[in-house]
């Protein structure tokens, strides 16, 4: 499902009285919390068709044989457990990939497979989208806010991850390895009642990619 820009909340004046000046409204009052994901080298494991895309030797990047594989990529298990106590804990999931709009069928496979269909979102690169993904990113992200309370967001490359820190949401910064993903579980750990009860988890212990 594509981004919007409507706003879902929008109130409206019921009452039939007289108008009166509306005030800030509440926003963490009102919207659900959430999580965004990145999937390629941040959820699954996309390491066995990363070749395709490297630059060496002058030879030109293959995006359409990196996009045909993504079915076959197994999930990065540190990151499926931390996404995993993060929804029992009542986030919800949005998922925001670079992956262009016509892999959107591979792709919703691929999260039912690994068992992951309890999410609200998938947003993927609009077709025709060509600036670096940070940009679409960001755009998305501005627009989200409007519908939910952004706890953090999960990426593995460091220009989106700043890119998405700088638009005001904390980012944990993943390698396609275990060790960020353990890091980030162990300050899940330490800060669950935050996260159950709808404290602050930006404030204490600094994150990796949030500073």
């Amino acid at each position: 499902m594509a981004a919007t820009g409507t706003d879902p909340h929008e109130s409206r004046d019921t009452s039939g009285g007289e108008e009166s000046a509306p005030g800030p409204p509440s926003r963490a009052g009102r919207l659900p919390r959430a999580m965004i994901w990145d999937l390629d080298g941040t959820l699954s494991d996309d390491a066995a068709r990363a070749h395709f895309v490297e630059v060496e030797h002058g030879r030109a990047r293959d995006w359409e044989s990196y996009f045909d594989a993504i079915d076959k990529d197994p999930p990065i298990a540190a990151s499926m457990e931390v996404l995993r106590a993060m929804h029992a804990a009542g986030i919800r999931v949005l998922f925001l990939t670079g992956r262009p709009e016509y892999t959107r069928p591979k792709t919703e496979r691929w999260l039912e497979a690994n068992g992951l269909t309890d999410y609200d979102r998938l947003i993927m690169r609009p077709e025709g989208e060509r600036r670096p993904a940070g940009y679409f990113k960001v755009e998305a992200v501005a627009r989200l806010r409007d519908e939910y309370e952004l706890v953090c967001a999960f990426e593995d490359r460091i220009d989106v991850a700043e890119a998405i820190r700088l638009a005001g949401v904390p980012v944990f910064l993943y390698g396609a390895g275990a060790e960020a993903a353990a890091e980030a579980l162990e300050v899940l750990d330490v800060r669950q009642d935050d996260l159950t009860s709808g404290g602050d988890p930006r404030a204490g212990r600094q994150r990796r990619g949030s500073a």
